[in-house]
């Protein structure tokens, strides 16, 4: 079992607008005789962010659940205040796993916009050399509704977003994207 509480000035600078004063990890963690680890119990706590989950490496592949909060996204953009919710799923080899991502909030208020019943979804393949995702965005904003979605695929080499789509209102914009 790990047990850690630490100033969060000890951490990298990149993680302290997420942090409190301190940072507490604890989970517990089992290597058997092949060399497969599981930790369990994962448990963060930092000011606003907390998380819990749990993870495994068996024989090259990976298996992860987490779940975390963030009670203010205002460190991390100025005109911004709000919480949200994050819950993560990855499973398969460990150099190109499939990964399901959520983020939802109930309330969000950006450049003195109301967001609300954000949802925004993304299953992906995490493989750098070709990767590729599905991501759908849901909500309100001032009472109109929200919609997104679009699609990473790779292929022959070149990395395109499909079947881009997002509205606001009436508003709409669509289209395809080749990302240089």
């Amino acid at each position: 079992n790990v047990k850690a509480d630490a100033a969060s000035t000890a951490l990298p600078a990149s993680a302290r607008p997420a942090l409190g004063e301190r940072t507490t990890l604890s989970v517990a963690v089992r290597r058997d005789n092949d060399g497969n680890v599981i930790a369990d119990r994962l448990e963060l706590l930092s000011g606003p962010l907390s998380a819990q989950g749990k993870a495994s490496l068996t024989d090259g592949t990976v298996a992860a659940e987490l779940n975390g909060a963030l009670a203010e996204i205002a460190p991390f953009a100025k005109e911004a205040s709000g919480a949200i919710a994050l819950a993560l799923k990855a499973s398969g080899p460990l150099l190109g796993p499939d990964v399901a991502v959520t983020v939802t909030s109930d309330k969000l208020v950006v450049a003195d916009r109301e967001i609300t019943g954000l949802k925004l979804d993304a299953t992906a393949k995490a493989d750098v050399a070709t990767p590729a995702a599905d991501v759908t965005l849901a909500g309100n904003v001032a009472r109109e509704a929200l919609q997104g979605k679009a699609t990473l695929k790779t292929e022959g080499g070149q990395k395109r977003i499909d079947g881009l789509t997002l509205s606001l209102g009436e508003n709409r914009i669509a289209g395809d994207l080749v990302l240089d």
